[in-house]
């Protein structure tokens, strides 16, 4: 099968398919998978999920594809001829929450994690195939170079977990790299922890904003000098560090400071 037009590789091993819906479930509400593509996490969404908890939603940008996956599954799935990346999560669901899942393509990685912060109010759970090394990144062990405002934040909002590694072999045609299945659910957070995370998150970009200046340097382009100093001795944060050097934990305590 030739790849998409959009360079999207389908997984084509079935046994990699169905240890990710079966370990997907159960769920409680709606669902969404992000481009179905030939539909075979699709037949097995359809299989597993309970009719009356689990309503199904689909979108797909490549018209070609949406076409076949309508034909094949109108009766079962709401499906959307749409980028994801436009597509409102209170426009399907407007009252419940919803949960996603899908074999991402490599080359929106980053702009659907940031898609997935802004819906974060609507989404309880997700499970994503993505690039292993792009998983690995967003994953945080802790101070690292790797670490980013995006993986931060999405870590601030979601427990995640790896599953397993995917080789090429199980995809038609073969990526050039191995990918990785990742869970990911809501943070069940008390009233005292919750911020405002769209605040949050340009407050993270701001600490990541020129990653060859330190942390201090960064933030000094938005807060005045004597106040940063100040509360970088009461949160003893080293003010010579760089954003990567921070301990995630540390960037809340620094937030609620400023």
């Amino acid at each position: 099968m030739a790849p998409a037009k959009l360079g999207q590789h389908f997984l084509s091993n079935k046994n990699v398919a169905e240890r990710m819906i079966r370990t997907f479930f159960p769920v409680r509400g709606s669902i969404l998978e992000i481009g179905p593509g030939t539909g075979i996490l699709t037949d097995l969404l359809i299989k597993y999920r309970d009719e009356k908890e689990n309503e199904i939603f689909a979108v797909e940008v490549d018209k070609e594809l949406y076409h076949k996956i309508k034909a094949k599954h109108e009766k079962n799935v709401n499906i959307i001829y749409l980028s994801v990346l436009n597509l409102g999560l209170e426009t399907i669901c407007p009252q419940g929450k919803i949960n996603l899942v899908g074999n991402v393509p490599y080359y929106i990685s980053r702009e659907i994690i940031d898609w997935i912060i802004a819906g974060c109010p609507k989404i309880e759970k997700g499970m994503f195939m993505m690039q292993k090394e792009f998983a690995d990144r967003l994953s945080l062990p802790g101070p690292s170079r790797d670490n980013s405002a995006r993986s931060l934040m999405f870590n601030y909002l979601f427990d995640l977990r790896k599953l397993f590694t995917v080789n090429p072999g199980s995809f038609s045609p073969p990526p050039k790299v191995k990918s990785t299945v990742f869970l990911f659910e809501k943070k069940k957070k008390d009233n005292h922890e919750k911020i405002d995370s769209g605040h949050f998150y340009l407050f993270l970009k701001d600490c990541f904003r020129n990653r060859r200046k330190t942390l201090f340097n960064n933030l000094q382009t938005k807060y005045p000098e004597e106040q940063l100093r100040e509360i970088f001795d009461r949160t003893k944060i080293n003010p010579k560090i760089r954003a990567e050097q921070v301990n995630p934990k540390n960037f809340l305590s620094l937030f609620r400071e400023l």
